[in-house]
């Protein structure tokens, strides 16, 4: 969905036009191009890309967007199982593409991946590839602890949206109620983060207010599982 400020709506992609009906988008990001990057919760097989399950990521290249004329062609942007991706709990709930071209993900639950001892649903892994595609290669570090600013490793406070802004300001949702130093919320919001340090030592300040409040537009029953502000 497209959300403009006056408080209407607009459906941005109709997943069921191009396959994905019998599954759920629980993750994107748009890059500059306009193509969009994309995760689903299960498995699925996608035209011109055959099998994908939740630890892949997918790229769909529109040729048209919007409720019910949404039209394009997938391919594998990175998979998963060559990167240690492939679990039930390394599901990706959350992509942001950085302007060095990593690629940040958060999972549904714990994941473990070369290189990094197990890592919570609240952290944010990033991805440096070497390569991507159908043989995806590359490695990964942390790039957010979230216990080290508040976020726990309660099932509620999974990360499972995320955007990162050009200044490095995280914008974060998680899939039930949240209370970090400062401010809390719901899954329906979205919560800013401000770094001073990130890695396995993050610190940093929240934003108040929330940077989106879902139920004053009508989203209390809802969660956001994927967030992207508009340029």
């Amino acid at each position: 969905m497209k959300f403009y400020v006056d408080g209407s709506y607009e459906v941005y992609f109709d997943g069921s036009n191009v396959g994905l009906a019998s599954t759920n988008v629980d993750a994107f990001h748009i890059l500059p191009n306009g193509h969009i990057l994309l995760s689903t919760s299960g498995s699925i097989t996608l035209p011109n890309v055959g099998y994908v399950n939740g630890q892949d990521i997918v790229e769909f290249t529109p040729t048209s967007l919007g409720w019910n004329k949404t039209a394009g062609t997938f391919a594998m942007y990175l998979d998963g199982s060559d990167v240690g991706l492939s679990t039930y709990g390394e599901n990706i709930d959350g992509i942001s593409v950085l302007s060095d071209g990593r690629v940040l993900i958060s999972t549904t639950d714990l994941n473990a991946v070369p290189g990094l001892a197990t890592m919570e649903d609240e952290d944010i892994l990033a991805f440096a590839p070497t390569s991507l595609g159908t043989n995806t290669a590359g490695s990964w570090s942390l790039y957010f602890d979230g216990s080290d600013v508040g976020l726990s490793s309660s099932s509620s406070e999974d990360i499972d949206a995320l955007f990162v802004t050009g200044d490095g300001t995280l914008y974060l949702s998680t899939i039930g109620s949240f209370s970090v130093p400062g401010i809390s919320g719901a899954k329906e919001d979205v919560v800013g983060f401000r770094p001073t340090t990130l890695g396995p030592s993050t610190s940093g300040t929240y934003i108040t207010p929330l940077v989106f409040d879902g139920s004053v537009y009508g989203l209390s029953s809802f969660n956001i599982d994927g967030y992207q502000p508009q340029n």
